[in-house]
């Protein structure tokens, strides 16, 4: 009596979510699918120029929105994680780096309160003072949008202009901000 396997297919990527192509490869090995596999000639993924999201983000606000994206696809379970994996990626080499408090309070302070899109609030941050930064710069940048271009001046609106070395922490609101996971309060 012969056996009928069915056998397995690589998901579609042009139209399997990222999470489900995630699961998928975490189950998987790419060498069980070789009679499967093409030959791909030319650019894979082709990002539409209308579609770029424009940035004055330097790496602490990419690691914000790469922290973003980890949570809604389901990759990192907390806030905390999802900072630990993305600063990992941006800073592999420099633990000091991946271990600077400001961003990080900044970014776990505005997921806490619920503005941070894909993320519920809760308690991430013991941090006050680098938290009411971040919302006082949001609070900034809802008046005056062009401030996501001046990150020095809005970090001097929210300091009253007193003067204080920044760090980081507007990159991170403004980062979040141009990538459109705030949660406006007229959303």
């Amino acid at each position: 009596m012969e056996r009928s396997m069915k056998k397995t297919v690589i998901p579609d990527i042009r139209t399997a979510s990222i999470k489900e192509l995630a699961e998928f490869w975490d189950t998987h090995d790419l060498t069980d699918f070789e009679d499967q596999l093409e030959e791909v000639k030319g650019p894979v993924f082709v990002r539409k120029r209308k579609e770029c999201i424009p940035s004055t983000g330097g790496k602490y606000g990419h690691a914000a929105v790469l922290a973003v994206n980890f949570l809604s696809i389901g990759v990192a379970k907390t806030p905390m994680d999802a900072w630990d994996q993305a600063v990992a990626a941006y800073f592999p080499h420099s633990e000091s780096a991946r271990n600077k408090s400001c961003p990080r309070a900044a970014f776990l302070g505005l997921c806490e309160i619920g503005v941070v899109k894909h993320i519920p609030p809760g308690h991430y941050t013991r941090s006050q003072k680098n938290k009411q930064y971040a919302l006082k710069a949001l609070a900034c940048l809802e008046k005056d949008e062009s401030l996501r271009n001046q990150k020095d001046i809005l970090w001097s609106k929210v300091l009253n202009g007193k003067p204080r070395k920044s760090n980081e922490q507007m990159d991170v609101v403004v980062s979040l901000w141009n990538a459109k996971m705030i949660r406006h309060h007229s959303n």
